[in-house]
Protein backbone atom coordinates (compact mmCIF):
# COMPACT_ATOMS: atom_id res chain seq x y z
CA UNK A 1 0.00 0.00 0.00
CA UNK A 2 0.77 4.16 -0.87
CA UNK A 3 -0.38 7.16 0.96
CA UNK A 4 -1.26 10.12 -0.19
CA UNK A 5 0.95 12.69 -0.75
CA UNK A 6 -0.55 15.23 1.42
CA UNK A 7 -2.84 13.03 3.56
CA UNK A 8 -2.68 10.01 5.33
CA UNK A 9 -5.32 8.12 2.54
CA UNK A 10 -4.34 5.16 2.07
CA UNK A 11 -3.86 3.90 -1.66
CA UNK A 12 -5.32 0.66 -2.51
CA UNK A 13 -2.51 -1.66 -4.11
CA UNK A 14 -2.99 -3.14 -7.62
CA UNK A 15 -3.14 -6.91 -6.22
CA UNK A 16 -5.64 -5.79 -3.79
CA UNK A 17 -7.60 -4.40 -6.70
CA UNK A 18 -7.23 -7.56 -8.54
CA UNK A 19 -8.46 -9.44 -5.58
CA UNK A 20 -11.65 -7.15 -4.49
CA UNK A 21 -12.89 -7.16 -7.81
CA UNK A 22 -12.47 -10.92 -8.23
CA UNK A 23 -13.96 -11.86 -5.11
CA UNK A 24 -17.35 -9.59 -6.06
CA UNK A 25 -17.89 -11.05 -9.25
CA UNK A 26 -17.58 -14.41 -7.20
CA UNK A 27 -20.36 -13.00 -4.59
CA UNK A 28 -22.61 -12.35 -7.19
CA UNK A 29 -22.14 -15.27 -9.25
CA UNK A 30 -23.09 -17.09 -5.51
CA UNK A 31 -26.30 -14.85 -5.45
CA UNK A 32 -26.18 -13.57 -1.83
CA UNK A 33 -27.30 -10.08 -3.19
CA UNK A 34 -30.56 -11.33 -4.88
CA UNK A 35 -32.51 -12.06 -2.23
CA UNK A 36 -34.60 -8.97 -1.26
CA UNK A 37 -34.37 -9.55 2.18
CA UNK A 38 -30.12 -9.16 2.02
CA UNK A 39 -31.09 -6.07 0.34
CA UNK A 40 -33.40 -4.73 2.89
CA UNK A 41 -30.83 -5.52 5.38
CA UNK A 42 -28.26 -3.81 4.06
CA UNK A 43 -30.27 -0.31 3.73
CA UNK A 44 -31.09 -0.68 7.21
CA UNK A 45 -27.15 -1.21 8.31
CA UNK A 46 -26.80 1.86 6.13
CA UNK A 47 -29.28 3.98 7.53
CA UNK A 48 -27.96 2.51 10.93
CA UNK A 49 -24.66 4.08 9.73
CA UNK A 50 -25.86 7.34 8.80
CA UNK A 51 -27.64 7.85 12.56
CA UNK A 52 -25.12 6.64 14.59
CA UNK A 53 -21.49 8.13 12.90
CA UNK A 54 -23.10 11.19 11.70
CA UNK A 55 -20.92 13.60 13.55
CA UNK A 56 -18.07 11.74 11.82
CA UNK A 57 -18.97 11.71 8.76
CA UNK A 58 -19.82 15.51 8.76
CA UNK A 59 -16.73 16.11 10.56
CA UNK A 60 -15.06 14.64 7.65
CA UNK A 61 -16.69 16.49 5.13
CA UNK A 62 -15.46 19.56 7.11
CA UNK A 63 -12.38 19.12 7.15
CA UNK A 64 -12.10 18.56 3.22
CA UNK A 65 -13.92 21.41 2.40
CA UNK A 66 -14.76 23.57 5.71
CA UNK A 67 -18.44 22.94 5.54
CA UNK A 68 -20.59 23.25 8.25
CA UNK A 69 -21.92 20.86 10.25
CA UNK A 70 -25.26 22.37 8.94
CA UNK A 71 -24.68 22.00 5.93
CA UNK A 72 -22.92 18.53 5.47
CA UNK A 73 -25.75 17.31 7.59
CA UNK A 74 -28.20 18.63 5.34
CA UNK A 75 -27.11 18.60 2.13
CA UNK A 76 -25.66 15.55 2.40
CA UNK A 77 -25.97 13.20 5.10
CA UNK A 78 -29.71 13.60 5.18
CA UNK A 79 -30.42 13.30 1.97
CA UNK A 80 -28.58 9.86 1.54
CA UNK A 81 -30.38 8.69 4.93
CA UNK A 82 -33.69 9.62 3.22
CA UNK A 83 -33.18 7.81 -0.12
CA UNK A 84 -31.82 4.76 1.94
CA UNK A 85 -35.09 4.73 4.02
CA UNK A 86 -37.15 5.38 0.72
CA UNK A 87 -35.67 2.32 -0.88
CA UNK A 88 -36.00 0.47 1.78
CA UNK A 89 -40.12 1.00 2.08
CA UNK A 90 -40.31 0.81 -1.81
CA UNK A 91 -38.26 -2.23 -2.93
CA UNK A 92 -40.67 -4.84 -2.92
CA UNK A 93 -42.64 -2.79 -5.33
CA UNK A 94 -39.91 -1.68 -7.22
CA UNK A 95 -38.73 -4.92 -7.94
CA UNK A 96 -41.94 -6.81 -8.39
CA UNK A 97 -41.79 -8.52 -11.76
CA UNK A 98 -44.58 -6.68 -14.23
CA UNK A 99 -46.88 -8.19 -16.09
CA UNK A 100 -47.36 -6.06 -19.40
CA UNK A 101 -50.18 -6.10 -21.01
CA UNK A 102 -50.85 -7.31 -24.00
CA UNK A 103 -52.97 -7.85 -27.62
CA UNK A 104 -55.24 -10.77 -27.37
CA UNK A 105 -52.73 -12.52 -29.27
CA UNK A 106 -50.09 -12.39 -27.20
CA UNK A 107 -51.93 -13.88 -24.18
CA UNK A 108 -50.33 -16.96 -24.68
CA UNK A 109 -47.38 -16.32 -24.08
CA UNK A 110 -47.65 -15.05 -20.68
CA UNK A 111 -45.22 -12.10 -21.12
CA UNK A 112 -43.46 -10.50 -17.76
CA UNK A 113 -40.39 -8.14 -17.25
CA UNK A 114 -38.55 -9.25 -14.34
CA UNK A 115 -36.40 -6.53 -11.96
CA UNK A 116 -32.51 -8.26 -12.37
CA UNK A 117 -29.69 -6.99 -10.50
CA UNK A 118 -26.75 -6.13 -13.51
CA UNK A 119 -23.79 -7.88 -11.78
CA UNK A 120 -20.51 -6.17 -10.71
CA UNK A 121 -20.93 -2.38 -10.74
CA UNK A 122 -18.36 0.28 -9.91
CA UNK A 123 -19.35 3.59 -8.56
CA UNK A 124 -16.79 6.55 -9.10
CA UNK A 125 -17.13 9.37 -6.60
CA UNK A 126 -16.58 13.34 -6.84
CA UNK A 127 -14.95 15.50 -4.51
CA UNK A 128 -17.10 18.33 -4.21
CA UNK A 129 -20.40 16.27 -2.07
CA UNK A 130 -17.78 13.65 -1.01
CA UNK A 131 -20.55 11.42 0.48
CA UNK A 132 -23.89 12.20 -1.49
CA UNK A 133 -22.46 12.11 -5.07
CA UNK A 134 -20.56 8.96 -4.00
CA UNK A 135 -23.09 6.98 -1.70
CA UNK A 136 -26.43 8.21 -3.77
CA UNK A 137 -26.09 5.91 -6.54
CA UNK A 138 -24.66 3.41 -4.37
CA UNK A 139 -28.17 3.00 -2.39
CA UNK A 140 -29.59 2.27 -5.91
CA UNK A 141 -27.09 -0.35 -6.54
CA UNK A 142 -27.38 -2.19 -3.35
CA UNK A 143 -31.48 -2.02 -3.77
CA UNK A 144 -31.10 -3.61 -7.13
CA UNK A 145 -29.06 -6.52 -5.56
CA UNK A 146 -25.68 -5.70 -7.56
CA UNK A 147 -22.29 -6.17 -5.99
CA UNK A 148 -20.11 -2.40 -5.41
CA UNK A 149 -16.98 -1.45 -5.76
CA UNK A 150 -16.82 1.88 -4.59
CA UNK A 151 -14.05 4.73 -5.63
CA UNK A 152 -14.56 8.06 -3.63
CA UNK A 153 -12.20 10.96 -4.34
CA UNK A 154 -8.84 11.37 -3.43
CA UNK A 155 -9.17 14.95 -3.10
CA UNK A 156 -11.25 14.54 -0.32
CA UNK A 157 -9.33 12.25 1.53
CA UNK A 158 -10.70 12.88 4.83
CA UNK A 159 -13.90 11.45 3.90
CA UNK A 160 -12.92 9.04 1.45
CA UNK A 161 -11.08 7.66 4.65
CA UNK A 162 -14.24 7.97 7.12
CA UNK A 163 -15.88 5.91 4.63
CA UNK A 164 -13.36 3.30 4.04
CA UNK A 165 -13.35 3.06 8.12
CA UNK A 166 -17.35 2.77 8.67
CA UNK A 167 -18.74 0.91 5.95
CA UNK A 168 -17.32 -2.44 6.63
CA UNK A 169 -18.11 -2.05 9.96
CA UNK A 170 -21.97 -2.02 8.97
CA UNK A 171 -22.43 -3.61 5.51
CA UNK A 172 -21.47 -6.92 4.29
CA UNK A 173 -17.41 -6.83 3.01
CA UNK A 174 -18.19 -10.10 0.16
CA UNK A 175 -20.95 -7.37 -1.82
CA UNK A 176 -19.27 -4.20 -0.97
CA UNK A 177 -15.67 -2.61 -0.98
CA UNK A 178 -13.47 0.20 -1.39
CA UNK A 179 -10.75 1.22 -3.24
CA UNK A 180 -8.78 4.17 -2.49
CA UNK A 181 -6.65 5.59 -5.03
CA UNK A 182 -5.84 8.36 -7.76
CA UNK A 183 -5.77 7.71 -11.23
CA UNK A 184 -3.29 5.05 -11.35
CA UNK A 185 -6.05 2.80 -9.46
CA UNK A 186 -8.96 4.28 -11.09
CA UNK A 187 -7.41 3.52 -14.85
CA UNK A 188 -6.86 -0.09 -13.32
CA UNK A 189 -10.44 -0.61 -12.02
CA UNK A 190 -11.49 0.69 -16.02
CA UNK A 191 -9.29 -2.43 -17.35
CA UNK A 192 -11.77 -4.73 -15.07
CA UNK A 193 -15.09 -6.19 -16.62
CA UNK A 194 -17.38 -4.43 -14.65
CA UNK A 195 -21.47 -4.93 -15.49
CA UNK A 196 -22.41 -1.23 -14.89
CA UNK A 197 -20.34 2.07 -14.53
CA UNK A 198 -21.50 5.04 -12.42
CA UNK A 199 -19.21 8.07 -12.76
CA UNK A 200 -19.89 11.57 -11.12
CA UNK A 201 -16.93 14.36 -12.15
CA UNK A 202 -15.87 16.51 -14.90
CA UNK A 203 -16.65 15.71 -18.80
CA UNK A 204 -12.53 15.46 -18.93
CA UNK A 205 -12.72 12.04 -17.20
CA UNK A 206 -16.10 11.30 -18.23
CA UNK A 207 -14.88 10.78 -21.67
CA UNK A 208 -12.17 8.33 -20.33
CA UNK A 209 -14.51 6.27 -18.20
CA UNK A 210 -16.54 6.03 -21.38
CA UNK A 211 -14.25 5.28 -23.53
CA UNK A 212 -12.62 2.43 -21.21
CA UNK A 213 -16.43 0.89 -20.91
CA UNK A 214 -16.69 0.89 -24.84
CA UNK A 215 -13.73 -1.25 -24.63
CA UNK A 216 -15.84 -3.85 -22.53
CA UNK A 217 -19.38 -2.92 -23.67
CA UNK A 218 -20.30 -1.65 -20.37
CA UNK A 219 -23.11 0.49 -19.95
CA UNK A 220 -22.49 4.06 -18.35
CA UNK A 221 -24.46 6.75 -16.54
CA UNK A 222 -22.05 9.77 -16.91
CA UNK A 223 -23.50 12.98 -14.03
CA UNK A 224 -20.79 15.54 -15.71
CA UNK A 225 -22.11 19.18 -15.09
CA UNK A 226 -21.37 22.28 -17.48
CA UNK A 227 -22.13 26.05 -17.53
CA UNK A 228 -25.91 25.95 -16.35
CA UNK A 229 -27.64 29.17 -17.37
CA UNK A 230 -29.29 31.57 -15.07
CA UNK A 231 -32.22 34.16 -17.37
CA UNK A 232 -34.27 36.83 -15.68
CA UNK A 233 -36.99 38.16 -17.61
CA UNK A 234 -38.10 41.55 -17.00
CA UNK A 235 -41.36 40.42 -15.19
CA UNK A 236 -39.60 38.37 -12.27
CA UNK A 237 -39.27 39.17 -8.68
CA UNK A 238 -35.70 40.59 -8.58
CA UNK A 239 -35.38 40.08 -4.33
CA UNK A 240 -36.49 36.72 -4.86
CA UNK A 241 -34.17 35.85 -8.03
CA UNK A 242 -31.33 37.54 -6.09
CA UNK A 243 -31.84 35.57 -2.45
CA UNK A 244 -31.82 31.80 -4.32
CA UNK A 245 -29.23 32.23 -6.93
CA UNK A 246 -26.83 33.30 -4.40
CA UNK A 247 -27.46 31.12 -2.03
CA UNK A 248 -27.21 28.15 -4.59
CA UNK A 249 -24.15 29.76 -5.88
CA UNK A 250 -21.84 30.23 -2.86
CA UNK A 251 -23.29 27.26 -1.32
CA UNK A 252 -20.16 24.84 -1.10
CA UNK A 253 -17.80 27.95 -2.15
CA UNK A 254 -19.41 27.60 -5.89
CA UNK A 255 -18.15 23.63 -6.04
CA UNK A 256 -21.87 22.47 -7.27
CA UNK A 257 -21.82 20.58 -10.75
CA UNK A 258 -26.14 22.29 -10.60
CA UNK A 259 -24.89 25.86 -9.31
CA UNK A 260 -26.08 28.84 -11.75
CA UNK A 261 -23.28 29.46 -13.27
CA UNK A 262 -23.68 32.76 -15.51
CA UNK A 263 -26.77 35.33 -15.10
CA UNK A 264 -28.61 36.63 -18.02
CA UNK A 265 -30.30 39.92 -17.10
CA UNK A 266 -31.89 42.91 -18.25
CA UNK A 267 -29.66 46.18 -17.78
CA UNK A 268 -32.20 48.16 -15.86
CA UNK A 269 -32.68 44.85 -13.48
CA UNK A 270 -28.55 45.08 -12.85
CA UNK A 271 -28.03 47.12 -9.92
CA UNK A 272 -31.13 45.63 -8.30
CA UNK A 273 -29.81 42.74 -8.63
CA UNK A 274 -26.61 43.34 -7.20
CA UNK A 275 -28.58 45.21 -4.38
CA UNK A 276 -30.28 42.08 -3.55
CA UNK A 277 -26.89 40.43 -3.40
CA UNK A 278 -25.50 42.46 -0.94
CA UNK A 279 -28.49 41.65 1.17
CA UNK A 280 -27.94 38.43 0.70
CA UNK A 281 -24.02 38.28 1.24
CA UNK A 282 -25.07 40.23 4.85
CA UNK A 283 -27.55 38.18 5.83
CA UNK A 284 -26.19 34.31 5.27
CA UNK A 285 -22.58 35.22 6.09
CA UNK A 286 -22.33 38.69 7.72
CA UNK A 287 -20.50 40.33 4.85
CA UNK A 288 -17.56 38.89 5.15
CA UNK A 289 -17.42 35.14 4.11
CA UNK A 290 -13.77 34.95 5.19
CA UNK A 291 -15.08 35.09 9.32
CA UNK A 292 -17.98 33.01 8.59
CA UNK A 293 -18.09 28.98 9.78
CA UNK A 294 -21.07 28.92 7.31
CA UNK A 295 -18.74 29.55 4.31
CA UNK A 296 -16.84 26.67 2.70
CA UNK A 297 -13.36 27.16 1.08
CA UNK A 298 -11.60 26.01 -2.34
CA UNK A 299 -10.64 21.90 -2.12
CA UNK A 300 -7.38 22.35 -2.71
CA UNK A 301 -4.96 25.17 -4.51
CA UNK A 302 -5.02 23.76 -7.48
CA UNK A 303 -8.56 24.28 -8.15
CA UNK A 304 -8.15 27.97 -6.22
CA UNK A 305 -5.58 28.72 -8.48
CA UNK A 306 -7.55 28.18 -11.62
CA UNK A 307 -10.68 29.66 -10.47
CA UNK A 308 -8.99 33.08 -9.40
CA UNK A 309 -6.67 33.13 -12.65
CA UNK A 310 -9.85 33.22 -14.30
CA UNK A 311 -11.29 36.34 -12.33
CA UNK A 312 -7.91 38.15 -13.05
CA UNK A 313 -8.07 37.26 -16.61
CA UNK A 314 -11.49 38.98 -17.13
CA UNK A 315 -10.86 41.87 -14.85
CA UNK A 316 -7.67 42.72 -16.78
CA UNK A 317 -10.48 42.14 -20.13
CA UNK A 318 -12.68 44.68 -18.48
CA UNK A 319 -14.80 42.63 -16.51
CA UNK A 320 -16.12 44.86 -13.96
CA UNK A 321 -16.42 43.27 -9.94
CA UNK A 322 -19.91 44.06 -8.75
CA UNK A 323 -19.67 42.25 -5.31
CA UNK A 324 -16.52 40.65 -3.21
CA UNK A 325 -13.41 39.85 -5.11
CA UNK A 326 -11.26 39.10 -2.03
CA UNK A 327 -8.88 35.75 -1.84
CA UNK A 328 -6.51 34.40 0.56
CA UNK A 329 -4.90 31.53 -1.50
CA UNK A 330 -3.28 30.11 2.17
CA UNK A 331 -6.94 29.67 3.14
CA UNK A 332 -8.22 28.26 -0.13
CA UNK A 333 -10.69 31.49 0.37
CA UNK A 334 -12.36 33.25 -2.85
CA UNK A 335 -14.95 35.87 -1.50
CA UNK A 336 -18.34 35.53 -3.05
CA UNK A 337 -17.90 37.04 -6.40
CA UNK A 338 -19.81 38.89 -9.05
CA UNK A 339 -18.16 40.85 -11.86
CA UNK A 340 -20.02 42.28 -14.99
CA UNK A 341 -18.90 40.25 -17.73
CA UNK A 342 -19.29 39.97 -21.63
CA UNK A 343 -20.05 36.88 -23.63
CA UNK A 344 -16.13 36.27 -24.50
CA UNK A 345 -15.06 36.60 -21.08
CA UNK A 346 -12.51 34.13 -19.95
CA UNK A 347 -15.11 33.30 -16.96
CA UNK A 348 -17.08 32.55 -19.95
CA UNK A 349 -15.01 30.07 -21.19
CA UNK A 350 -15.62 26.88 -19.33
CA UNK A 351 -17.60 25.73 -15.83
CA UNK A 352 -16.02 27.85 -13.38
CA UNK A 353 -16.96 25.64 -9.98
CA UNK A 354 -16.33 28.32 -7.73
CA UNK A 355 -17.61 31.20 -5.78
CA UNK A 356 -17.99 33.86 -9.13
CA UNK A 357 -20.72 34.58 -11.13
CA UNK A 358 -20.60 36.65 -13.83
CA UNK A 359 -23.59 38.74 -15.24
CA UNK A 360 -24.55 39.38 -18.91
CA UNK A 361 -26.34 41.88 -19.90
CA UNK A 362 -29.60 40.40 -21.37
CA UNK A 363 -30.43 41.91 -24.84
CA UNK A 364 -33.49 39.57 -25.81
CA UNK A 365 -35.14 36.48 -24.59
CA UNK A 366 -34.69 35.00 -28.29
CA UNK A 367 -30.73 36.03 -28.12
CA UNK A 368 -30.49 34.35 -25.01
CA UNK A 369 -31.91 31.16 -26.74
CA UNK A 370 -30.01 31.09 -29.64
CA UNK A 371 -26.48 31.88 -26.85
CA UNK A 372 -27.58 28.91 -24.76
CA UNK A 373 -28.53 26.54 -27.68
CA UNK A 374 -24.26 27.13 -29.29
CA UNK A 375 -23.01 25.73 -26.93
CA UNK A 376 -23.19 22.40 -24.83
CA UNK A 377 -25.99 21.30 -23.18
CA UNK A 378 -25.95 22.41 -19.76
CA UNK A 379 -27.49 19.84 -16.95
CA UNK A 380 -29.41 22.68 -15.66
CA UNK A 381 -31.31 25.97 -16.75
CA UNK A 382 -32.68 28.42 -14.40
CA UNK A 383 -35.73 31.02 -15.36
CA UNK A 384 -37.38 33.91 -13.24
CA UNK A 385 -40.37 35.03 -14.83
CA UNK A 386 -43.98 35.03 -14.03
CA UNK A 387 -44.85 35.58 -17.37
CA UNK A 388 -45.71 31.74 -18.44
CA UNK A 389 -45.53 32.72 -22.29
CA UNK A 390 -42.13 33.51 -21.96
CA UNK A 391 -41.10 30.50 -19.74
CA UNK A 392 -42.89 28.04 -21.70
CA UNK A 393 -40.81 29.56 -24.68
CA UNK A 394 -37.53 29.56 -23.13
CA UNK A 395 -38.13 25.43 -21.81
CA UNK A 396 -39.03 24.19 -25.65
CA UNK A 397 -36.98 26.44 -27.24
CA UNK A 398 -34.07 24.99 -24.98
CA UNK A 399 -32.32 21.97 -24.13
CA UNK A 400 -30.90 20.84 -20.66
CA UNK A 401 -30.78 18.06 -18.09
CA UNK A 402 -33.69 19.81 -15.38
CA UNK A 403 -35.20 22.86 -15.88
CA UNK A 404 -36.28 25.22 -12.34
CA UNK A 405 -38.58 28.37 -12.91
CA UNK A 406 -38.34 30.82 -9.99
CA UNK A 407 -36.12 28.20 -8.29
CA UNK A 408 -32.48 26.94 -7.91
CA UNK A 409 -31.02 23.79 -7.51
CA UNK A 410 -34.10 22.19 -6.06
CA UNK A 411 -34.20 19.65 -8.76
CA UNK A 412 -31.74 17.41 -7.29
CA UNK A 413 -33.66 17.71 -3.60
CA UNK A 414 -37.33 16.66 -4.59
CA UNK A 415 -37.56 13.15 -4.27
CA UNK A 416 -38.43 10.41 -7.03
CA UNK A 417 -37.44 13.43 -10.05
CA UNK A 418 -35.14 11.96 -12.41
CA UNK A 419 -31.66 13.90 -12.26
CA UNK A 420 -29.39 13.16 -15.11
CA UNK A 421 -27.37 15.31 -17.58
CA UNK A 422 -27.77 14.92 -21.40
CA UNK A 423 -25.07 16.06 -24.50
CA UNK A 424 -22.00 17.32 -22.79
CA UNK A 425 -23.92 17.05 -19.26
CA UNK A 426 -23.56 13.34 -18.97
CA UNK A 427 -26.17 10.17 -20.18
CA UNK A 428 -28.60 8.42 -17.75
CA UNK A 429 -30.31 9.89 -15.01
CA UNK A 430 -30.97 9.02 -10.90
CA UNK A 431 -33.18 9.58 -7.67
CA UNK A 432 -35.03 7.28 -5.96
CA UNK A 433 -36.72 4.81 -8.34
CA UNK A 434 -34.81 6.22 -10.83
CA UNK A 435 -31.35 4.93 -9.47
CA UNK A 436 -32.47 1.46 -8.36
CA UNK A 437 -33.70 1.59 -11.96
CA UNK A 438 -30.38 2.34 -13.46
CA UNK A 439 -29.25 -0.39 -11.72
CA UNK A 440 -31.54 -2.98 -12.71
CA UNK A 441 -31.55 -5.01 -16.25
CA UNK A 442 -35.85 -5.35 -17.20
CA UNK A 443 -35.03 -8.91 -18.55
CA UNK A 444 -38.17 -10.03 -20.24
CA UNK A 445 -39.35 -13.50 -19.93
CA UNK A 446 -42.05 -15.07 -22.48
CA UNK A 447 -43.91 -18.58 -21.82
CA UNK A 448 -45.30 -20.05 -24.18
CA UNK A 449 -47.50 -22.93 -23.51
CA UNK A 450 -47.79 -24.73 -26.76
CA UNK A 451 -51.47 -24.69 -27.33
CA UNK A 452 -51.70 -21.86 -29.91
CA UNK A 453 -49.48 -23.78 -32.63
CA UNK A 454 -52.62 -24.50 -34.98
CA UNK A 455 -52.90 -21.05 -35.13
CA UNK A 456 -49.60 -20.29 -35.60
CA UNK A 457 -49.14 -23.16 -38.33
CA UNK A 458 -52.54 -21.49 -40.22
CA UNK A 459 -51.49 -17.35 -40.16
CA UNK A 460 -47.46 -17.30 -39.21
CA UNK A 461 -45.66 -20.46 -40.41
CA UNK A 462 -44.47 -21.26 -44.29
CA UNK A 463 -45.48 -21.64 -47.01
CA UNK A 464 -46.61 -17.78 -46.93
CA UNK A 465 -49.60 -16.63 -48.75
CA UNK A 466 -50.68 -12.80 -49.57
CA UNK A 467 -53.80 -14.02 -48.44
CA UNK A 468 -53.23 -14.24 -44.93
CA UNK A 469 -51.23 -11.22 -44.79
CA UNK A 470 -54.41 -8.89 -43.65
CA UNK A 471 -55.37 -10.73 -40.96
CA UNK A 472 -51.28 -12.06 -39.39
CA UNK A 473 -50.79 -8.52 -39.76
CA UNK A 474 -53.53 -7.34 -37.80
CA UNK A 475 -53.22 -10.40 -35.18
CA UNK A 476 -49.71 -9.12 -34.26
CA UNK A 477 -50.16 -5.28 -34.23
CA UNK A 478 -52.52 -2.00 -34.43
CA UNK A 479 -52.81 -2.21 -37.98
CA UNK A 480 -54.95 -0.14 -39.33
CA UNK A 481 -57.22 -0.22 -42.65
CA UNK A 482 -58.76 -3.59 -41.46
CA UNK A 483 -62.39 -4.64 -42.49
CA UNK A 484 -64.75 -5.51 -39.84
CA UNK A 485 -64.85 -9.24 -41.06
CA UNK A 486 -61.02 -9.82 -40.71
CA UNK A 487 -61.18 -7.78 -37.14
CA UNK A 488 -64.20 -10.30 -36.21
CA UNK A 489 -62.33 -12.99 -37.57
CA UNK A 490 -58.80 -11.97 -35.54
CA UNK A 491 -61.16 -11.81 -32.20
CA UNK A 492 -62.81 -15.20 -33.18
CA UNK A 493 -58.93 -16.90 -33.12
CA UNK A 494 -57.85 -14.82 -30.13
CA UNK A 495 -61.21 -16.45 -28.02
CA UNK A 496 -60.63 -19.91 -29.67
CA UNK A 497 -56.35 -19.36 -27.99
CA UNK A 498 -58.65 -18.85 -24.97
CA UNK A 499 -60.74 -21.60 -24.71
CA UNK A 500 -57.89 -24.40 -25.38
CA UNK A 501 -56.15 -22.60 -22.73
CA UNK A 502 -58.76 -22.96 -20.34
CA UNK A 503 -59.22 -26.57 -21.36
CA UNK A 504 -55.63 -27.66 -20.72
CA UNK A 505 -55.62 -25.57 -17.71
CA UNK A 506 -58.44 -25.23 -16.17
CA UNK A 507 -61.23 -27.68 -17.41
CA UNK A 508 -63.46 -27.35 -14.37
CA UNK A 509 -64.03 -23.53 -15.33
CA UNK A 510 -65.33 -24.51 -18.65
CA UNK A 511 -67.47 -27.88 -17.50
CA UNK A 512 -64.98 -30.18 -19.34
Amino acid sequence: MTAGEEHNLVFTSEEEIEQCTADLAATFEAGLTRPIEFRKKQLRQLIRMFDECRDQLAEAVHKDLRKHKFEAVVCELALLRDDAARALANIDRWAATEYPSTRITFWMTRPSVRKVPYGMVLVIGPWNYPMLLLLKPFIGAIAAGNTVALKPSELSPHSASMITELLPRYLDSRAYRIVNGDATQCTQLLKTKFDYIFYTGSGTVGRIVMRAAAEQLTPVTLELGGKSPTILHESCDVDLAAARIFFSKFLNCGQTCIAPDYVFCPRELIPKLVEGFKAAYASYYGGDASTSASYSRMINHRHYDRVHALIEESIAGGAEVLLGGGAKREDKYLEPTALRCKLDDPLMREEIFGPVLPIIELESIDKTIAYINRNDQPLALYIFCKDKKVTEHVINSTRSGGVCINDTIFQFIVPDVPFGGCGQSGMGRYQGKHTFDTFTHQRSVIRSLGIDEPIRRTFLYPPFSVDTIPLSVFSISSYTGIDAKLKLAALMTGAVSIFAYLAISQPALIGL
